[in-house]
């Protein structure tokens, strides 16, 4: 029997049995363990990876295209080029399965396998068998899409300069939200038109960031009016003057301070808002020219921002580094590739923020001291301060604002393992993971339990966090759950509030977590590839961003596909023909696939061999 969902889901029909198999590395599944991988070794084999190239518009061969292998996605193992004729050939390989890409400026790039190049949708992995030959691969490369308009300013007139952004709605750790393309740099002409090229298939919303040269000059006078107080406050520390420091005032004093412009022009979406509910979107299918939309310039008000940040607890932990401490302004509303206004606090404390527009803001502060052994024998500790403020932002300049840092918060709890294999507590590491991008992220705080499991985090800012172990060594321990005032924060991130510290926490350790591993084949018992098989619980509260409980991978062409860090639970699997990488974390996409798939229940440290059939 076939069902088909409008997203393009194929009914999976499951077979084979389970068994009991092993864990794997839990630091890849807190994400504690930052992707620190080896190079790849070198290549030694008998196998063949080999093809041709050519143009989606002409079918003509394409010369000198940047072809990628890789052995998983990010980690390449070998890289060519085509020759005259489109070719390109990979020797030497080891069996395995590979991931193969190919991209040149002016096309889109292709991945093996990808339903549409650019789209951000996975390709699949070529399976390849000991001294196996596969020379019949074709890639064709499309033409990139153009969005095109006009800036003018806000009485009409073109302007010419400005810096234009394509930004492409896509799936972003859970969340879909509009990121930036990378494509050549593309300012407005003499006509204020702009062309923006290269671009792959999705919804765009175009941007605009003119360039005010008054602003830049009161800027760089800025910045070298912070250099000077920065040098002349460390001298003052050393107890003398610096050569560098009069020098540069010096020529500050010789030239005359540009005069802080009172308005100017920010940041723009097409129309021509500063909102981004109000940013008009467009949709680009591959090769397609489009109008991108017509932007006019907002002059606004800008204002300056200043304060201090103070310290009670003793000296000031400002001016050791070019790290220790920060104070970040973020906007209530940014608009897509807006960047954040972060800067070095000297160590006088004082901050200041040059061209602030009119509107709700946050500032944040985040510093690092160090603290002195509490015992003898005890090595140097380094403690977190925070402080932070919502200011409104009118036009009239904001200079009194006061900061006060304050230490973070104490995380406690206990370690507890489970199983039969014996597992080292003391090995492992303690960490609260940042659950949000937070303005002015520190270092994490990094604990080891002690032989009886019991582990303290000090100077944990507030912000919400997943409390995780991670190994000291790959196979350690795996995590099971980590459960704080009766929630467990590996699913559903708990938020560490000023002033309230957390404690009494139990994290669980286990030796191995559930795993599916299976095979995809169509109704002739033959690999099916260009699917994507996605594995998901049954419990709709753990339909969340990046939620451990779901996950999707295209199989490589031999249709093998594992799963791995899974807690025990109820389970949906299901193969789908067309999704973009990330969707499956979307509540109302998995919604729509649980009547096509199966379902499954995973024991604790389960390996299950399930494999699927599609039914064409």
């Amino acid at each position: 029997m076939r069902r088909t969902l409008s997203l393009g889901v194929i009914c999976a029909i499951a077979f084979g049995a389970g068994l009991a198999g092993r864990g794997i590395d839990a630091a890849q599944q807190a994400g504690a363990a930052r992707d620190a991988r080896p190079p790849a070794p070198p290549l030694a084999g008998t196998g063949v990876i080999a093809g041709t190239v050519t143009a989606g518009d002409s079918g003509r061969p394409v010369r000198r295209v940047r072809v990628t292998l890789e052995n998983e996605p990010g980690r390449p193992v070998a890289v060519t080029a085509t020759d005259q004729d489109g070719r390109f050939t990979f020797g030497r390989l080891p069996a395995g399965s590979f991931n193969l890409k190919a991209a040149r400026a002016g096309f889109l790039e292709v991945i093996y396998g990808q339903k549409k190049a650019g789209s951000g949708r996975p390709g699949t992995p070529i399976h390849l068998a000991d001294a196996q030959k596969i020379d019949k691969i074709g890639l064709v490369l499309p033409r990139g899409g153009v969005l095109f308009g006009v800036v003018t300013d806000e009485v009409g007139d073109p302007v010419s300069g400005v810096s234009m952004r394509a930004h492409r709605f896509q799936m972003r750790n859970g969340i879909r939200e509009p990121v930036m393309v990378a494509t050549l740099p593309v300012t407005s002409d003499d006509r204020g038109q702009y062309r923006l090229f290269g671009l792959p298939p999705g919804e765009y919303v175009v941007c605009a960031a003119p360039r005010d040269e008054l602003l830049q000059a009161a800027a760089q006078a800025e910045s070298l009016r912070r250099r000077v107080e920065e040098i002349q406050a460390a001298a003052a520390a050393r107890g003398g003057a610096d050569p560098e420091a009069r020098a540069m005032a010096d020529r500050m004093a010789a030239s005359p301070s540009p005069e802080a412009p009172k308005d100017a022009y920010v940041p723009v979406c097409a129309p021509g808002t500063t909102q981004t509910t109000q940013a008009a979107t467009v949709t680009l299918d591959v090769g397609e020219e489009r109008p991108g939309g017509d932007i006019r310039l907002q002059l606004v008000p800008i204002t300056r921002v200043a304060g201090t940040v103070v310290w009670s607890g003793g000296q000031m932990p400002i001016g050791n580094s070019a790290s220790d401490t920060h104070v970040v302004l973020t906007a209530a509303q940014t608009l897509p590739g807006s960047s954040m206004n972060v800067l070095h606090v000297p160590a006088n404390g004082r901050f200041s923020f040059l061209n602030v527009a009119a509107g709700q803001y946050n500032l944040t502060v985040r510093a690092i001291v160090s603290r002195p052994p509490a015992a003898a024998g005890e090595q140097p500790g380094r403690l977190a301060l925070w402080a932070s403020a919502d200011i409104t932002v009118s036009g009239d300049p904001v200079s009194d604002l006061v900061l006060s840092l304050e230490p973070g918060m104490t995380v406690s709890g206990r370690v507890v393992a489970e199983g039969t294999i014996p597992i080292d507590l003391t090995r492992l590491r303690i960490t609260a993971l940042v659950a949000d991008l937070m303005a002015g992220e520190t270092a994490p705080v990094v604990a080891s339990p002690d032989a009886e499991g019991r582990f303290t985090l000090e100077g944990v800012v507030p912000g919400r966090y997943r409390i995780g172990a991670y190994p000291s060594s790959p196979g350690a321990a795996n995590f099971k759950s980590s459960v704080f005032n009766g929630r467990d924060t590996l699913d559903f991130p708990i938020e560490v509030k000023p002033g309230e510290p957390l404690t009494n926490g139990v994290i669980t350790v286990v030796p191995r977590l559930a795993e599916i591993t299976g095979q995809l084949q169509h109704d002739a018992n033959q690999p099916a590839t260009g699917f994507t098989v996605i594995v998901f619980t049954a419990d709709q509260r753990y339909w969340t961003p990046q939620s451990r409980r779901v996950q999707g991978l295209r199989p490589a062409t031999d249709g093998r596909f594992s799963f791995r860090n899974l807690p025990a639970g109820e389970y949906r699997l299901v193969a789908v023909t067309d999704v973009e990488a990330g969707q499956w974390f979307d509540p109302a996409f998995l919604k729509e696939l649980v009547a096509a798939s199966m379902s499954l229940t995973l024991s604790d440290g389960e390996r299950r061999e399930q494999s699927l059939r599609v039914v064409r």
